[in-house]
This record gives structure tokens, C-alpha cells and sequence, in this order.
């Protein structure tokens, strides 16, 4: 991070830093040059900050910033010290310095690297964006999940609510011959009209779920078609009923072994 002395006014220090920087840097950055402004012999010193938002922290008694709070201590038992505000990029010499400075420290391999406490909140944050990254890599990436991928494909934290039945209906884990089959709970995967009883052959075409029929997609646009009825309150709500149906007549929709 550049800390410079003006050259116009040796009273006056700068602190930038590149904008792709955390904001972290940003107070840790006041923190050094106010210490700086300390360790010098006794005088009237303005330090100039680019970043409002790093000096309403550092004038917070109270701010949760632990390097904030440090700041306004120093500050305060050092009256002869002063913060101030400075227009970036606006051809000050010691802002173009700094800027300088902080671009080749940025490109410089090896450079020490200066323990930085962080707050719970900025913790908390980069924490879950981690995690939610890590989350839509395994997602991406998993061979389990498929057919719900195809209708969530972003992860988040935040609930779809799908009612059980809904539930059922997308995952295919349901009372629907073509699943019940593949655990030997039913003869068949066929339903008592013939057809494969699969989740959107009672959606679109057995003839026991007329009532509820929604219209049929192409083979090659069935992932899409997933996706719109499950966007779509109309047809989530006719999933609901015909599941209803399904479960309460489950004898109707199988074949008669004889």
C-alpha cells in the first residue's frame, strides 16, 4: 500500500492503494501511515485519504473494525494528527505517487506480507462465498442430481419452497411406476394405460390424468419444458392434484397382473 509524503508540503502524508484491493487494505493502510505520522517529531500532520468510506470507520468509536478502533485511539491521544479527505486521480503529486508505488508493490514478487485481522463480519462474508463456490463446483460437476440441476442449476441458500409433492415430481422419486420398478416395488414400469409410467407421462398424456395434462414437450425440449413448470404456479399447482390423485388411487394406475 503507498504511504508517501507530498512533496509539495512535507506535513502532508497519502495512502492509496489499487482499486481491486479488499477494503481491508484500505484501513490497514491509514492504520501504518497514521503510526508513521506518530513515530515523526511532534508537528501539525494531515494525512490525505482517497476513500471516505475508511475514514467514517476510522472516526467510529464503536465500529467493529478492530484496525478502525486502533486508528481513532492513536488519533485521539494524538491531537496534532489529523485525517482528511482528498479527491482521487484529480493530478495531486502525492496521490499520483501513491498510486505509483502501490501499482509496483502489487507487481513485485516476494513482498512481506503484513498480518491483517480481519472482522467476523468481512470473515463471514468471504466465508460463504467460498463455500457457495465450492457448493457450485460440486454441483456442476456431480452425476447425482441431474434432472433437478437442469431446473436449479445456481446454488444458493435460500429456500425454493416446493411442496412434497412438487418434490416428488422433479426428482422422479416418487409413487410412479417407472421408479418403484428399479427397487422391485412394482412388476412393471408400466402404468395401467400402457404407457411408461414416468413423471411427465402423467403430466401430459396418461389417459387417468386427463384433468391435469399440461402440454407435451419434444423429447429434445423436455429439460426446458422441466424448467417451465417449475417457474410456472398454474402447472406446479396441477402437479400438486394429480400427485394427490396418484397416491390416494394407486391401485388405478396399476396393471392387473392376471
Amino acid at each position: 500500500m503507498g504511504i508517501t509524503v507530498d512533496k509539495k508540503d512535507d506535513n502532508l502524508l497519502k495512502v492509496q492503494r489499487p482499486a481491486d484491493w479488499p477494503v481491508q487494505a484500505e484501513i490497514l493502510a491509514l492504520l501504518k501511515a497514521v503510526e508513521h505520522a506518530v513515530s515523526l517529531p511532534t508537528q501539525q500532520l494531515t494525512i490525505l485519504v482517497d476513500n471516505q468510506a475508511s475514514i467514517n470507520s476510522a472516526a467510529n468509536p464503536k465500529s467493529h473494525n478492530s484496525i478502525a478502533r486502533k486508528i481513532f485511539k492513536l488519533l485521539h491521544s494524538h491531537p496534532h494528527i489529523r485525517v482528511s479527505w482528498i479527491k482521487a486521480h484529480a493530478g495531486y503529486i502525492g496521490n499520483e505517487e501513491a498510486d505509483r508505488l502501490a501499482k509496483e508493490a502489487a507487481e513485485t514478487e516476494n513482498f512481506p506480507e503484513t498480518p491483517l485481522e480481519l472482522p467476523k463480519s468481512f470473515i463471514k462474508t468471504f466465508l460463504r462465498q467460498k463455500m457457495l463456490a465450492t457448493w457450485q463446483m460440486a454441483w456442476d460437476d456431480g452425476d447425482t442430481g441431474r434432472l433437478i440441476h437442469n431446473i436449479i442449476p445456481k446454488v444458493s441458500l435460500d429456500s425454493i419452497n416446493w411442496t412434497r409433492n412438487e418434490v416428488l415430481f422433479f426428482t422422479g422419486h416418487g409413487p410412479f411406476p417407472s421408479f418403484l420398478q428399479r427397487f422391485n416395488l412394482a412388476e412393471t414400469s408400466f402404468c395401467s394405460c400402457g404407457g411408461i409410467g414416468t413423471p411427465i407421462h402423467y403430466a401430459t398424456v396418461c389417459l387417468l390424468t386427463t384433468s391435469y395434462h399440461m402440454a407435451p414437450p419434444s423429447q429434445q425440449h423436455q429439460p426446458i419444458w422441466f424448467r417451465r413448470v417449475a417457474n410456472n404456479s398454474t402447472s406446479r399447482r396441477k402437479i400438486h392434484n394429480f400427485l394427490h390423485f396418484l397416491q390416494r388411487e394407486t391401485s388405478l394406475f396399476r396393471p392387473d397382473p392376471n
